[in-house]
């Protein structure tokens, strides 16, 4: 008896409940959600709400104004310690593609659901509660590049969020002598 009640019971709780999506290699990105850097593909909101709109707590920082092809350059998220997600991209300011590398680190992997530009979207691996300010590697672009503008969109918990808020430029180096 006990036998039947648990295989009848059991599939219905697990109904009742739900399913946990889960991504071990890093957060799932939707390839639409890239040039959005909305946490979903839908245009107007993400994560089942609209983006906030008020104040926002995160900013990128970086140690630079100007940047030399090829070399790295910290790029820092700073904000309130609980977090649950980002997405930061370094973008031309001529033509809005992702540019540059980023390096990851046991916290970040590289998108790579970004059509045309894999690896140009960093983004965290779990969930990041208690994390604080973090700092990350980029690597900047060839000669050419122009400027670059940072874009961050930040997680604080599900329905609470700021997508693609911008961050500071970079100039780079003249391509001219």
């Amino acid at each position: 008896m006990l036998l039947v009640i648990a295989t009848s019971v059991l599939p219905c709780l697990l109904l009742l409940c739900g399913g946990v999506a889960s991504y071990p290699s890093g957060a799932y990105i939707p390839s639409g959600a890239c040039d959005s850097m909305l946490p979903s593909p839908n245009a107007d909101s993400g994560h089942g709400a609209a983006q906030q709109t008020g104040s926002n707590p995160f900013s990128l920082v970086l140690g630079a104004a100007k940047y030399s092809p090829g070399q790295p350059y910290n790029v820092s998220l700073i904000g309130p310690s609980h977090y649950e997600g980002f997405m930061i991209q370094a973008r031309s300011n001529t033509t809005g593609s992702r540019v540059g590398t980023w390096q990851t680190s046991t916290l970040t992997v590289l998108n790579e659901n970004c059509s045309g530009a894999e690896g140009k979207a960093l983004v965290h691996k779990a969930t990041l509660e208690g994390t604080g300010n973090m700092t990350f590697t980029w690597t900047a672009p060839p000669a050419g590049t122009g400027y670059v503008k940072f874009y961050a969109t930040v997680v604080q918990e599900k329905e609470v969020f700021w997508a693609k808020f911008p961050g500071p430029m970079l100039v780079g180096e003249d391509p001219c002598p």
